[in-house]
């Protein structure tokens, strides 16, 4: 019988019947390293971001996306675009086969999200929509659409190299309910995490990625996936006000990575690092 693992090298040359514990390894080796590089990148490099040359650090930051989104997933593991929710380039990598379904089921979410969120901003200030600043909601949402791709990035890395740590697909049909929800709990834990020491960010992660993550193995669809990021993150923090920030910036906003990078879009949006 053939083996679930395969390994894609750099040249193109895929090699079948890799060992499981190589592939295991090599998953929990990639978890690992990718982990410290975004504990760097946020605790020890984000406070003192500009005394780093730019493009250093920007180039360091691409090494890193391109790694997870690419070099990870397609050149060295082989995993497939329709579990990814990818298209080819020539679609813009937007996979339209199962959009409809995609765009209901995660429609629903955003529509019982956005509701929720919409209610509960305006318990909390009935003037919400008449103080909203709409230029700060439509460049949130634009940056959102563009932070929602490199964080979908991030939870599809994990999700697949745990699903190789793990031997689990929850993409296949006959895979057991207690699998799917070990390795859906791993994956919102971790996610969640990232937000650190953001609490209010985290328990609304641990909550909705569970969520989310099921319409996923449904309708995988990554631009779907995206675009619900993007709606609710907005709603979240420019409507109901929720704080974004995350890591040491949580506790001192002044060194806020955004405020410390980009001054003019404090002044374009108003306070962007509340």
């Amino acid at each position: 019988m053939e083996q679930r693992f395969n390994l894609s090298w750099i040249t193109g040359a895929r090699v079948r019947g890799l060992y499981p514990i190589m592939v295991r390894l090599m998953s929990m080796s990639e978890l690992v390293v990718v982990g410290l590089l975004f504990y760097v990148f946020v605790w020890i490099w984000g406070p003192v971001i500009t005394s780093f040359p730019l493009p250093l650090m920007a180039f360091a930051y691409v090494v890193v996306v391109v790694y997870i989104s690419y070099i990870s997933p397609v050149l060295l593991h082989g995993d497939k675009d329709c579990y990814r929710g990818i298209a080819n380039w020539r679609q813009g990598f937007i996979r339209t086969d199962n959009l409809g379904q995609a765009g209901r089921s995660f429609g629903l979410i955003i529509l019982l999200g956005g509701s929720g969120i919409v209610v509960a901003a305006y318990l909390k200030n009935p003037q919400v929509f008449v103080e909203l600043n709409w230029l700060a909601v439509t460049i949130k949402y634009t940056m959102y659409n563009f932070s929602g791709a490199i964080q979908g990035c991030f939870t599809l890395f994990i999700l697949f190299r745990l699903m190789d740590v793990l031997d689990l697909n929850p993409f296949e049909k006959n895979i057991s309910i207690g699998g799917k929800l070990v390795l859906t709990g791993l994956v919102s834990v971790l996610f969640a995490m990232m937000h650190w020491p953001n609490m209010p960010v985290v328990i609304i992660l641990l909550v909705s990625c569970p969520l989310i993550m099921w319409q996923f193995y449904r309708a995988p669809n990554f631009f779907m996936l995206v675009t619900s990021h993007a709606i609710l993150g907005t709603l979240l923090h420019r409507v109901y006000e929720l704080p974004m920030r995350i890591g040491p910036f949580y506790h001192n906003p002044d060194k806020y990575i955004l405020r410390e990078l980009f001054p003019p879009l404090a002044w374009i949006i108003g306070n962007l690092w509340k």
